[in-house]
């Protein structure tokens, strides 16, 4: 086989969970705000419902955070609430904003990274970024329990677990590739 490409699991997601609660608690914050400093009882009020709506949210996400009901669009259901928030009490900038950062998370999230490995390099696609590296900057490459690990000559380590699409490599012979190239 001339090339192998691996999979790897999407480790992004922890990261994109932390950056979404993040982000609702700044809307909190901003809708806390928005009740303290406005004299305007209308938006008070418009206020104070999207802050209920928040409560609630966290609520029905801490109740159903580990039972098959779970919500799985959770973070995107809170996201289109937030831009209902800008456009309502911040005006089209800071909904575009808010609308720009929910797509590049999506885009984000949805994006695999993965490793080929071919006779002529090691490259690898993580996210946004592509990494390439000649088999002469590499020390080590091995794959063994579904675990992809690169080691490189700079004292730079890589290591990944592989997704399950790529569960049907052959470790021996990827593995006797790696070799041959390492010579």
């Amino acid at each position: 086989m001339a090339a192998w490409e691996l999979i790897l699991l999407n480790n992004n997601r922890r990261s994109l969970r932390v950056f979404f609660w993040f982000l609702f608690f700044l809307q909190v914050t901003a809708a806390g705000a928005v009740i303290y400093f406005s004299a305007n009882e209308k938006e008070v009020e418009s206020a104070l419902s999207f802050a209920i709506i928040y409560l609630l949210f966290i609520v029905l996400w801490f109740a159903l955070r580990k039972t098959k009901y779970a919500l799985s669009n959770h973070n995107f259901v809170l996201q289109f609430v937030y831009l209902i928030f800008w456009l309502q009490h911040g005006g089209i900038f800071p909904a575009i904003l808010c609308a720009a950062v929910l797509i590049l998370a999506a885009l984000l999230a949805k994006k695999k990274s993965r490793v080929t490995v071919t006779a002529g390099a090691v490259k690898l696609f993580m996210g946004f970024s592509t990494r390439s590296y000649a088999w002469p900057d590499i020390d080590n490459l091995l794959l063994k329990d579904r675990l992809l690990t690169i080691d490189l000559k700079s004292n730079h380590f890589f290591q990944a677990e592989i997704a399950p699409e790529s569960y049907g490599v052959e470790e021996e012979r990827f593995n006797q590739f790696c070799k041959d190239y390492l010579k």
